[in-house]
């Protein structure tokens, strides 16, 4: 029961956001990185749920879902993802994780957090 209860609850997590998709128009388009600060997530992190938004508003159909992040041994998502971001656009994320552990379930949500990201800079988040 406990494995088939961290993907389902990684899936709630993600809430009412649908898949980022953004494709570069310049190579000055900011780059943001999810989970490559740790290589990936060290060996007790646990599965990293991400949403971006970039349409400036803080609704929740606004944010789109990044993706999962895990560490090597857990294979619940990839160890970083890369994602651009439009030039001059204000973007937020939300981040949060499940670990779940016998009967024991601990969670952490952050964000939503807020910034102007610059051109052709790279910013990493874990």
């Amino acid at each position: 029961m406990k494995f088939t209860t961290l993907p389902l609850l990684i899936c709630l997590l993600s809430g009412c956001a649908t898949h980022y998709k953004y494709d570069p128009v310049s190579f000055e388009d900011p780059e943001i990185i999810f989970g490559d600060r740790f290589g990936g997530g060290s060996i007790t992190s646990p599965a990293r749920s991400f949403q971006l938004n970039t349409l400036g508003n803080n609704k929740c159909s606004d944010y789109r879902f990044s993706g999962v992040l895990s560490n090597h041994w857990m294979g619940a998502g990839e160890k970083t993802r890369n994602y651009f971001v439009p030039q001059r656009t204000q973007v937020a994320l939300i981040g949060s994780y499940i670990l779940t552990s016998g009967s024991n379930i601990s969670t952490c949500s952050i964000g939503p957090i807020s910034f102007k990201p610059e051109k052709a800079k790279r910013y990493s988040i874990d």
